[in-house]
């Protein structure tokens, strides 16, 4: 229940598919959007860790660029929030950490009726560099 997005040149795209029903069953049955998000197997998962012994697991390769910003987060961000409205937060000229606040409060004012997680990033270079720590922001709120 948690997605990747990349935004790149004012375009926010998911890059990740959710192991729902709703992604694997009920877009191939053709219901409309309107219907599967208030259908009772909305939140039905069809993977999780430790469920079964079988685990599939999807992977994707994409090539980065500089000035590209990665979103990862929980359903209580994309659960309660649109992605055009994550796009919009995204293509305001702020800073990322002002970004990831304006995401929590959004989710917040929707009403999310779970915890909400947002990690994002930006790619400043594509070159190898030497590792070093990284410079690590930890916050967490209440409602």
């Amino acid at each position: 229940d948690s997605r990747a997005y990349i935004f790149h040149e004012k375009i926010l795209t998911s890059l990740t598919e959710d192991q729902t029903w709703v992604e694997e069953v009920g877009r191939k049955l053709g219901i409309e959007e309107s219907q599967l998000k208030v259908h009772p197997m909305r939140h039905v998962l069809t993977m999780a860790i430790g469920v079964s012994d079988q685990l599939r697991v999807h992977t994707y390769r994409v090539e980065l660029a500089p000035g590209m910003q990665i979103l990862l987060c929980s359903d209580g961000l994309h659960g309660v929030v649109s992605d055009e409205e994550i796009q919009r937060i995204f293509q305001a000229e702020s800073a990322l950490e002002d970004k990831g606040k304006t995401l929590i409060e959004a989710a917040k004012a929707a009403g999310g009726p779970d915890n909400v997680t947002a990690v994002l990033l930006r790619v400043v270079s594509t070159e190898e560099a030497p590792l070093a720590p990284a410079e690590v922001t930890q916050g967490e709120t209440e409602q």
